[in-house]
């Protein structure tokens, strides 16, 4: 943020609140004569603009503001982004691995269902053929 050249800068400060201390530096600018990068964790600074009064500006910075642009809490974002990444993976991959068992077990239930119904089938026809050869063979003809 631009500050005109005789600004005064301050930290509001209710009545009974202390002042925090600023943090930055200052550089040579051959554009802006100072270069100032400060740093505070004031929620509420005063601007004294040269002519414009004895009225400071206030400017206050949301709770939304600070959370956005600390870096403690960008960098705990990431690292729940890449977590959550983790675990969707994670998960997506179980449930593939759990599909395929279950399709696996279908298939083997389907074919032991096959196999026992041939099983029985072969018992089915080994009892027909054996009913068959008990029985006395019918040659004789009835005579009406």
């Amino acid at each position: 943020m631009d500050i005109p050249p005789g600004a005064e800068l301050s930290q509001f400060v209710e009545k009974g609140e202390h002042a925090v201390p600023w943090a930055g530096f200052v550089k040579p600018n051959p554009d802006l004569a100072l270069d100032a990068r400060i740093t505070t964790p004031a929620n509420r600074i005063q601007i004294l603009r040269p002519g414009i009064g004895i009225e400071p500006e206030t400017l206050s910075t949301s709770l939304f503001a600070q959370i956005v642009n600390d870096p403690v809490i960008l960098s705990l974002q990431v690292f729940a982004v890449l977590i959550f990444s983790i675990f969707q993976a994670a998960s997506s991959w179980i449930v593939a691995r759990q599909a395929k068992v279950v399709a696996e077990e279908s298939a083997n239930e389907a074919k032991a269902a096959e196999r026992e119904a041939a099983a029985i089938e072969a018992a089915v026809n080994q009892d027909v053929m054996k009913q068959a050869a008990a029985r006395p063979p019918d040659n004789e003809k009835k005579e009406d």
